[in-house]
């Protein structure tokens, strides 16, 4: 049988070829594309969390720091991401917005490399969008943490080299241990429905209940536990999206819980309905929970367009609609976050 083109697998739902040296060329060219884009010019405004970082670090070169507390410590103030950047660019003379290019160019590449792997080069279309592009070139932490955790997604059966990858993901961000969790239980209810211990819409509750949990510890107990351990966020507001702003999410997760069981046993889309989850948790609590969607966007994506064909030929005009939408407010904002 000849072999369908892109369009068609993104809708049929036929997994693309494993990523071939051409597929991987133009997963590069789509990435510099996006880096090069001048996003804050388009947006007439400054990226804040990138300014933020600049000014800081430059501060940092200019007074350097010194770090003398315990090994806690070191970890839930994420010193480790302070000390990697001051040392390539006071040590080496690389100089920021180059580290911040660079740290912008891996999560679009590790992004792209997920969807492309499972749906073909055309399923990097989805990632242009203004979440990903204030992810990738403001939340630069995060953004580097996320890449992390995914390299060590892609090299699993290399456990020692996973296992690194996740420890400094952590050092990086600690959210990271939220999302360690949330790939655990996933990989725990997916093994258990392929073993046939579980049904699809068991799972699918199960997950619920896991995006629920991780909402409790971000949300109600945040500040109890951010306290206990001495992190200096505890007393961070919360700021969470409108309930309208959700509505996509909330559809694609109460669609995801009418698929069979056979959906369920990617990892990558039990991954997707946990986070989706959190997130729409996190809005109805007014939790800070931006972050979680841009977190999670290649699972999400890729979950809708795993959905039934039925489903797909529904969700993927809406999808586009709410995406202009989002372009239209975030072009006529001019502000960060």
């Amino acid at each position: 049988m000849p072999r369908k083109g892109a369009l068609a697998r993104l809708f049929d739902g036929e997994d693309a070829a494993p990523i071939s040296w051409y597929s991987t060329a133009a997963i590069i060219v789509f990435c510099v594309l996006m880096l090069y884009v001048p996003w804050q010019e388009l947006w007439n405004g400054r990226f804040i969390d990138r300014s933020v970082y600049l000014n800081k670090f430059t501060g940092y070169l200019a007074r350097p720091r010194y770090f003398s507390g315990s090994a806690l410590a070191f970890v839930v103030n994420e010193v480790f991401f302070e000390k990697t950047i001051l040392l390539l660019a006071g040590k080496f003379n690389v100089p920021l917005e180059v580290i911040f290019g660079a740290i912008g160019f891996l999560c679009l590449f590790v992004y792209s490399k997920y969807l492309a792997s499972n749906h073909g080069l055309i399923a990097l279309i989805f990632l242009v969008n203004p979440l990903i592009v204030e992810f990738a070139f403001s939340q630069l932490r995060m953004a580097l943490a996320v890449s992390l955790l995914m390299l060590a997604l892609f090299r699993q059966k290399q456990w020692v080299l996973a296992a690194v990858l996740v420890a400094l993901a952590c050092c990086i961000h600690t959210a990271m241990f939220l999302v360690v969790f949330i790939f655990a239980v996933a990989k725990l209810v997916s093994s258990r429905l392929a073993s046939g211990s579980l049904k699809g819409l068991t799972c699918w509750l199960a997950l619920i209940g896991a995006g629920l949990a991780v909402v409790m510890v971000i949300g109600p107990f945040r500040g109890a536990i951010l306290s206990a351990v001495g992190d200096r966020r505890a007393e961070y507001g919360n700021v969470s999206q409108s309930i309208m702003y959700a509505s996509f999410w909330v559809l694609l997760l109460l669609m995801a819980g009418t698929q069979r069981k056979a959906y369920f046993e990617a990892e990558g889309n039990a991954v997707a309905v946990v986070f989706l989850s959190v997130y729409v948790g996190a809005t109805a609590f007014n939790t800070y929970n931006s972050r979680f969607l841009s977190a999670s966007f290649p699972f999400i994506i890729s979950s809708m367009l795993s959905l039934s064909l039925q489903k797909r030929v529904l969700i993927l005009p809406v999808y586009f609609l709410y995406a202009s939408a989002q372009w239209y407010y975030w072009l006529s904002s001019g502000m960060g976050r």
